[in-house]
C-alpha cells in the first residue's frame, strides 16, 4: 500500500504539488515534506524574535527530533513551570545560546496538551529528520559520534526498541554501505518496512533477502502481528536482485516471507522477469487461494503474460482466484462485463419464470 496513513497522504499531496507533479522516491517525497512544514508558519505558536533560514529550522528540528526519540520523550517545554522528564526544556536539547525557538513557529511542531508545551507534528516526520540528523553526525569524521555508539541506545543488548524501528529503517536507507550492513543484520525487517528500502545499495539488498530467508528459517511467522500491515517497498526490486528473488518464490512452505515478497512486488517493473515462477505459482492447485490471488495481482500489468491463455486451460480451478480480478482491473470498460453477465443472468431467470407459469 503506497498510503498507510493519513498524515503521509497528506505529506505526498503537498510533495507532489511542490515537485511540478514528479519525484524519484520515498526519500524525496520525505526531503520535499519536510522543506514544505518548515516554510508553513503556524499562525497559534508567536513568531521568535531571532529568524532563521529554511535549513537552519530543518537542522534544528532534526536535532530536537532525534534527542525526544532516543530519550523517550514526547515534546518540549518553552517555560520551566511545565517542563519535565517527558517535556524538558527546549534550551537544554542545545549546546551553548542556540537560538531556536523560531522552529516551533513552522509547522514541524504541533501545540501539547499545555499551555508552551510542543510536540512533533508526526513521528513519521521525527523519524526520517532524527535518522538524518544522525547520520549525517556519523559521517562526519570530525564528529565524535559513532554509529555503535547510537545503536547502543537504539537496541540495547542487540534487540531493537520497537518505538525506534522507524528511526533504524530510516538510518539504513540515508546511511552509507556499512551503516547498512549493521543495521540489516541488527533488524533487517525494519529496514524493509520503514524508511525508503529503495536507497538500499546493491549488495545491501542482496544481503537484506538473505538474512529474511535465515530468519524465516529460524521463525516461519516472524510478521506475528504486523501480518496484516501493508506497506510499499517501492524501488527495492530492481535488476539486481532477480535472481535472489526467484528461489524465494519457489519456496513451497508456510513461512510469512514468500507472502511478504509477493505483496511487495505488485506493480513492480521487474515481474515481467519473474513471469514463469509467478505463472507456476497460479496454476498449482495445491498453492493456497491467498498466495496464488497475490502471484496474480503481480501479473495484472505485464503486458507479455497472456493472462487469457492460461484462465482458458484451467478455466474451472482458476475463475474464483483470478479471473474476476483481471477483468476489473484490465480496462475500464471491461469493469463493466462482471456487471453484464448478472444482468443477463437475471434477464435468463425472469424469462424462465414466466414461461414456467
Amino acid at each position: 500500500m503506497l498510503l498507510p496513513n493519513p498524515q503521509f497522504l497528506k505529506m505526498f499531496t503537498d510533495a507532489y504539488l511542490e515537485s511540478d507533479r514528479r519525484f524519484a522516491d520515498k526519500r524525496s517525497i520525505f526531503a520535499l515534506a519536510v522543506e514544505r512544514l518548515a516554510k508553513e508558519v503556524n499562525p497559534d505558536i508567536p513568531k521568535a524574535s531571532v529568524s532563521l533560514s529554511v535549513a537552519q529550522k530543518i537542522a534544528f528540528s532534526a536535532e530536537v527530533y532525534a534527542k525526544l526519540l532516543l530519550s523517550g520523550a514526547e515534546g518540549i517545554s518553552t517555560i520551566d513551570t511545565t517542563a519535565n522528564r517527558m517535556y524538558p526544556m527546549l534550551p537544554a536539547l542545545f549546546n551553548g545560546s542556540t537560538a531556536c525557538y523560531d522552529i516551533l513557529s513552522t509547522q514541524l511542531f504541533k501545540p501539547g496538551d499545555n499551555e508552551d508545551q510542543h510536540r512533533p507534528v508526526h513521528k513519521i516526520v521525527a523519524e526520517y529528520c532524527a535518522a538524518d540528523y544522525l547520520i549525517k553526525r556519523i559521517a562526519d569524521p570530525a564528529d565524535d559520534l559513532i554509529l555503535t555508539k547510537c545503536l547502543s541506545v537504539i537496541a540495547p543488548n542487540g534487540t531493537a526498541r520497537d518505538e525506534l524501528r522507524g528511526l533504524l529503517g530510516w538510518m539504513a536507507a540515508l546511511g552509507n554501505r556499512s551503516v547498512q550492513g549493521a543495521i540489516i543484520e541488527l533488524d533487517t525487517y525494519a529496514v524493509l518496512a520503514n524508511g525508503d528500502p529503495s536507497q538500499l545499495e546493491r549488495s545491501s539488498k542482496r544481503q537484506l533477502l538473505h538474512r529474511l530467508k535465515e530468519i524465516e528459517a529460524a521463525d516461519p511467522y516472524f510478521r506475528r502481528s504486523d501480518f496484516w500491515r501493508r506497506f510499499s517497498a517501492a524501488g527495492f526490486f530492481t535488476q539486481d536482485v532477480v535472481e535472489e528473488i526467484k528461489p524465494l518464490l519457489a519456496m513451497g512452505d508456510e513461512g510469512h516471507l514468500r507472502d511478504l515478497i509477493l505483496e511487495l512486488l505488485a506493480d513492480s517493473p521487474v515481474n515481467n522477469q519473474l513471469m514463469p515462477e509467478l505463472s507456476l505459482i497460479i496454476l498449482n492447485t495445491s498453492e493456497s487461494e491467498h498466495i496464488r490471488t497475490l502471484a496474480s495481482r503481480c501479473l495484472l500489468n505485464v503486458k507479455e503474460y497472456d493472462f487469457i491463455g492460461e484462465i482458458s486451460r484451467s478455466f474451472v480451478e482458476l475463475f474464483e482466484t483470478f479471473s474476476a480480478l483481471y477483468f476489473c482491473q484490465m480496462h475500464p470498460r471491461i469493469r463493466e462485463f462482471p456487471l453484464k453477465i448478472f444482468e443477463g443472468a437475471k434477464q435468463l431467470i425472469f424469462r424462465k419464470y414466466a414461461v414456467h407459469h
